[in-house]
C-alpha cells in the first residue's frame, strides 16, 4: 500500500509474488481442511431451492476476466428461469467454480468452455465442457481420488494439489447428487453435475 513510502518496481514485483504465493497456500490449506471435514462427515450443508441462473451470474462475477485473460472463449447457454435445484448454494458454487477454473486452466488459448443445464423433472444436470487436452480413459476414475492429477509435473506448475475434483464429487454426493466426466484425449472433457430438482 506504500504506507512507509513508495516502492520501486523490483520491490513491488517481490511483494506481488509473495501475495500470490500466500493466496495459493491458503487455497491449498482450505482444500485439505474441506476434504478432511467431508471425510469425517462434518461438512455443514444448508439445502434449499437454488435458482441456477442467478447462481451462475454470481459464479461468473467471481471468475472475473479469467477466461478473457487466458484467451479462452466462455459460452453459457440460456438457463430456463424456473430451473431450480435442491442444494447448498455455497457448496454448489464451490463445485462450479472449481470446474470452471479447471476448464479454463487446462484449455489452450483459442479453445472454448461451454456451460448448459437441463432437467428431466426429478433431476437437474449441469454440463461444463471444454476443448482442452482431455483425460485418458484409464485415468477417468482416478482423477476423483484425493491428490490425483492427470499429469503431475505439468499440473503442479498450473497450481493445485489434486483435491478439487475429489471435493467436488464428495460435495455433490452429500447433496444426493453426483459429479461425473466423459473425456477424450486431444478433444476435451465434459463434467456433469447432477442434483435433485428443487
Amino acid at each position: 500500500m506504500g504506507v512507509p513510502g513508495p516502492l520501486n518496481p523490483d520491490q513491488t514485483a517481490y511483494i506481488e509474488r509473495t501475495r500470490k504465493a500466500g493466496t495459493l497456500l491458503l487455497g491449498l490449506i482450505n482444500d485439505v481442511l474441506a476434504f478432511a471435514r467431508l471425510e469425517l462427515g462434518k461438512a455443514e450443508l444448508h439445502i434449499k431451492p437454488v435458482k441456477l441462473d442467478g447462481l451462475f451470474v454470481q459464479t461468473e462475477e467471481l471468475l472475473g476476466d479469467r477466461f478473457k485473460e487466458s484467451g479462452v472463449v466462455y459460452m453459457r447457454a440460456p438457463i430456463p428461469d424456473g430451473l431450480i435445484v435442491s442444494a447448498d448454494p455455497d457448496r454448489l458454487q464451490q463445485i462450479l467454480l472449481n470446474l470452471l477454473v479447471n476448464a479454463c486452466k487446462f484449455t489452450p488459448k483459442g479453445g472454448r468452455v461451454t456451460v448448459a443445464a437441463a432437467s428431466d423433472g426429478a433431476r437437474v444436470s449441469i454440463q461444463i465442457a471444454d476443448t482442452g487436452r482431455g483425460i485418458p480413459r484409464e485415468r477417468i476414475e482416478e482423477i476423483f481420488k484425493p491428490f490425483s492429477q492427470v499429469d503431475p509435473q505439468s499440473d503442479k506448475k498450473k497450481g493445485g494439489v489434486g483435491l478439487g475434483l475429489a471435493i467436488g464429487r464428495e460435495l455433490a454426493r452429500s447433496m444426493d447428487g453426483d459429479l461425473t466426466v466423459t473425456s477424450e484425449p486431444g478433444r476435451g472433457s465434459e463434467f456433469t453435475v447432477v442434483l435433485p430438482a428443487g
